[in-house]
């Protein structure tokens, strides 16, 4: 028998009950009728007090937290108070100090969730929600989102307090973002969020920027980041909540920044090549183009987009696995590394190279003098050219689209500047063989694909960026 006991809810002495119990049925059953007694004593209901609270135990504590979660659930602010004998701001803040004081060891952090749910989201009760701020309890929320041992159930129900929380009102949403809580949501929506969780998490951090205009902008250019990651959930979440942002920006304006990081990661959808995520990136464009300068933005940046600053081509790859020895830089683990990034970039460019297609069509059309006078440029077609260069067809073929929306709208400016460029044999060239795609490439003569080369190498030494 165990010496050790602890004050039940009605004062009286209680056992831990680890004797003296016999197997009923697989379950265990106190033996004797006070064992009994001091059973049921502990499985009674616990009408929930600071004072039962502060001299009860942590088996009296949980025991109260599950009764109060069984009464709590969808009752007002007026009805928790009657429960709780007109203290429950007391009960409230004990329950904020233990949670702060166990999440660290994961203990009890279901319950523990739930039960401050009871209070954030009853009805009429504000003053809980100040209270539960004032105490730190939107930096324990934080916290366990950025924790690796809490499950991803848990993390959802904190999601959906701060979610709660942010819809109070601007100075709410204010107190989280002064937190770096949009920071600490998208990380996790990055990470191992699950598809419910980041679509909980885009609904969060669009209503923190709608409510805080000071961290709206900071936000966006976020979550047009967030786009390239390698999670299409986590892309497609981003890139909802990044559209609605612009669909609700006042008088049409925004950043040019903000446009060109819209149009880059319009691309990075695109280069997925899923449905659901072209789709977005197509919505992504024309909601920008809506916007003041929008053309101009889009058309810069894709044209830049399209410019290789990395390794060309697969033949350089070839040369350093044959060089490549173990546990130096150039290890095949970390060729392959960079390898499927490069794979990555090189489908980037080539979506990049597509839209830019298509974006030419929606300028003229547009008559968008800004935006036409950057396709016309001589960099945008050094751009382009450069593009063609690749050793990829898909990237190849988008290059030359690009090129023949372009002799299409303007064809005596884009005679004009290619002949400059390039050569007139190698227009003449191009304009006999582009209608067969990128096969075009390959019929040309060697010396105007050097000059393709050139081009490329040149503007990829532009592009790099300084060597220490």
């Amino acid at each position: 028998m165990t010496s050790a006991t602890q004050q039940d809810t009605n004062g009286l002495s209680v056992s831990h009950l680890d004797f003296a119990i016999a197997e009923v049925d697989g379950r265990r059953v106190p033996s004797t009728a006070i064992q009994r007694q001091k059973h049921n004593q502990l499985n009674k209901p616990i009408r929930v007090s600071a004072n039962r609270w502060d001299v009860g135990g942590r088996i009296i504590r949980v025991k109260m937290l599950r009764d109060f979660l069984k009464f709590g659930l969808g009752k007002t602010a007026a009805e928790i108070d009657r429960y709780c004998d007109n203290a429950a701001s007391l009960f409230f803040a004990r329950v904020n100090a233990y949670l702060r004081l166990t999440y660290l060891t994961n203990f009890e952090m279901s319950l523990q969730l739930n039960v401050v749910g009871i209070f954030l989201h009853a009805p009429g009760g504000e003053r809980f929600v100040a209270q539960f701020i004032e105490c730190g309890g939107v930096t324990t929320l934080l916290d366990i989102l950025s924790m690796s041992s809490v499950s991803d159930g848990d993390k959802f129900v904190a999601l959906n307090h701060l979610k709660s929380i942010a819809e109070r009102g601007w100075n709410y949403s204010r107190v989280i973002n002064e937190q770096d809580g949009a920071s600490i949501a998208v990380a996790y929506m990055l990470g191992t969020a699950t598809e419910p969780g980041q679509v909980l998490i885009s609904s969060l951090v669009v209503e923190l920027a709608s409510n805080d205009s000071r961290c709206r902008l900071a936000i966006i250019e976020q979550l047009l980041d967030a786009t390239s990651a390698t999670n299409p959930f986590a892309q497609l979440a981003a890139a909802s909540a990044a559209h609605q942002l612009l669909v609700t920006s006042e008088d049409g304006v925004e950043p040019q920044t903000i446009l060109r990081k819209a149009a880059v990661a319009a691309a990075n959808l695109a280069a997925t090549k899923l449905r659901k995520l072209e789709r977005m990136a197509f919505e992504l464009l024309t909601e920008v183009r809506r916007i003041q300068d929008g053309n101009l933005a889009i058309a810069q940046s894709l044209a830049e987009a399209i410019i290789d600053v990395g390794i060309c081509d697969t033949t350089e790859f070839d040369e350093l696995y044959a060089q490549a020895s173990p546990g130096t830089e150039n290890s095949t683990l970390n060729l392959d590394e960079e390898y499927e990034a490069h794979k990555a970039e090189m489908q980037r460019r080539a979506a990049a190279a597509h839209l830019l297609a298509r974006h030419v069509e929606d300028v003229y059309t547009a008559r968008d003098e800004e935006a036409i006078n950057v396709l016309q440029s001589e960099e945008t077609l050094l751009d382009v050219l450069s593009c063609m260069a690749s050793k990829d067809m898909e990237t190849k073929k988008a290059a030359n689209s690009v090129l023949q929306a372009l002799y299409e709208y303007a064809r005596v400016t884009t005679q004009e500047v290619l002949k400059k460029l390039a050569g007139a044999e190698f227009f003449d060239n191009w304009v006999a063989n582009s209608s067969g795609g990128s096969s075009f490439f390959e019929k040309m003569p060697e010396e105007h694909k050097e000059t393709i080369y050139r081009i490329h190498h040149e503007q990829r030494a532009l592009m790099r960026p300084p060597t220490r």
